[in-house]
């Protein structure tokens, strides 16, 4: 009987990798597993075949979290953006999608060159993506109803061209992570229900020219093959 090979897993070198109350990180890979590192000693090695590894996540005694050492992450602490976004209230969460919408929609533009940081063309795009944005939240709530274009009924006005500029900038600066369009008026204020809202969910973005421009990752699952 043949056998099913173990999936080779992905770890990038900025990942945190918990397994059995140790912390490691992903220093190299090849056909046979991976090899970590202890994050707190980087001389004290170990080796997990990839059988291991898929052992281990099975038992959920593998854990990831992704870009726990990147600087940004650091930076995210340090500013309070460090949440668990489905702890935010329904409202808070759908604000922070909104956001994210305004900020990869202008990227796809600006990348397809139909749009730029000038504030006239800045202003041109806003108004011709309100209507695609309203679309979007809607969506969202499961709004069967398409808007009309041009108008917006998020309850939010949409974004002049220089704080667009500042969501972009935020978005740059946090490596497309939602963290960084979080309101900071927002920290004491989590929802205790955050299950209650499960059909708010954030879209997959399959754009490679916004991926091209941004390299944002928007999963925070650990993907198939070697080490990034």
């Amino acid at each position: 009987m043949h056998q099913v090979p173990a999936p080779r897993y992905r770890f990038g070198r900025h990942d945190l990798i918990a397994i059995g109350g140790i912390d490691y990180r992903a220093h190299s890979w090849d056909k046979g597993g991976h090899e970590f590192r202890r994050a707190d000693e980087p001389d004290v090695a170990e080796y997990f075949s990839h059988e291991q590894i898929q052992a281990l996540m099975r038992q959920d005694k593998l854990t990831v979290e992704k870009g726990y050492f990147l600087p940004s992450t650091v930076e995210m602490k340090k500013e309070g953006r460090d949440i668990d976004l489905t702890t935010l209230k329904p409202k808070q969460r759908l604000k922070v999608l909104w956001k994210e919408d305004w900020c990869l929609l202008f990227l796809k533009e600006e990348a397809e060159g139909r749009t730029d940081r000038q504030q006239e063309q800045m202003d041109a795009a806003i108004l011709r993506l309100i209507g695609i944005i309203q679309q979007r939240h809607d969506e969202r709530l499961g709004a069967k109803k398409a808007p009309r274009a041009g108008r917006v009924q998020t309850g939010w006005r949409a974004p002049t061209s220089n704080t667009l500029k500042v969501w972009l900038n935020l978005y740059a600066d946090y490596e497309g992570r939602l963290n960084g369009l979080f309101d900071l008026r927002w920290r004491n204020s989590g929802n205790t229900n955050a299950k209650a809202d499960e059909q708010i969910r954030r879209p997959r973005w399959n754009s490679s020219t916004v991926l091209a421009v941004m390299r944002a990752s928007t999963s925070s699952r650990i993907r198939p093959c070697g080490t990034e």
